[in-house]
């Protein structure tokens, strides 16, 4: 009867231990697990900010006066998304401000919305070609402006965010966010050609509605 008792207890011994030794087989594979999906996510972000950083631009690239620009004092600017990978990258729809310098460190933001006749996505796939996407740039006539840095001409900050993203769509986590900044001069459309000609000399007397400041261009601040 002893025996059989013993034998009892060993065998519920030995069946803790393999539910014990189990559990540990388990747990042990969720953690190799777990670590190899953070491992490919790590590996997933650094390629994503390789491609946000080294593989893509996005800056204002135009700016031209809407047709009817004395009634309603719009621009339309251009925001070109370029890559130079070898490989398809794909981008969110640019987040755009604009501010307009007001005084001698001032400035002033000004409406910035989606240019109806442009196409909007949620994701873009930059591949070879640029991409350019307008916005409607509002600047209300009244709006006093520096006119001393680019005499005549309006000085304005862009600045550009959008998410880099993989192929596959948004994913929270998985995604790295690109900001920059382009700063360009303006002419403003209620100042004439005469008056920006007297004090400044253009090729052929033909007054530019936008001149770009490349090397006041700041990345990522």
């Amino acid at each position: 009867m002893k025996q059989k008792g013993w034998g009892k207890w060993i065998k519920a011994g030995l069946g803790i231990l393999c539910l014990a030794g189990a559990a540990a087989g388990l747990d042990y594979y969720v953690a190799t697990k777990q670590e190899a999906v953070i491992a490919e996510r790590d590996a997933k972000l650094e390629r994503l900010r390789e491609q946000a950083f080294y593989w893509i631009s996005a800056e204002i690239r135009d700016v031209r006066e809407a047709p009817d620009i004395e009634t309603s004092q719009q621009y339309i600017a251009t925001v070109r998304i370029d890559s130079v990978a070898d490989e398809p990258i794909y981008v969110s729809h640019p987040y755009v401000k604009a501010f307009i310098q007001t005084g001698e460190t001032a400035m002033t933001e000004v409406p910035v919305d989606e240019d109806p006749v442009s196409r909007v996505e949620q994701v873009y796939k930059v591949d070879g070609n640029p991409l350019d996407i307008s916005k409607v740039v509002t600047i209300d006539r009244a709006l006093p402006y520096n006119r001393n840095l680019l005499k005549r001409f309006m000085h304005i900050k862009f600045f550009i965010s959008l998410y880099v993203l993989p192929e596959s769509g948004f994913k929270e986590g998985e995604v790295v966010e690109r900001r920059s900044s382009t700063f360009v001069y303006v002419k403003p459309y209620y100042v004439t050609d005469e008056e920006i000609l007297a004090v400044h000399d253009f090729q052929d007397n033909k007054v530019p509605v936008y001149i770009p400041i490349t090397s006041f261009r700041k990345w990522n601040d």
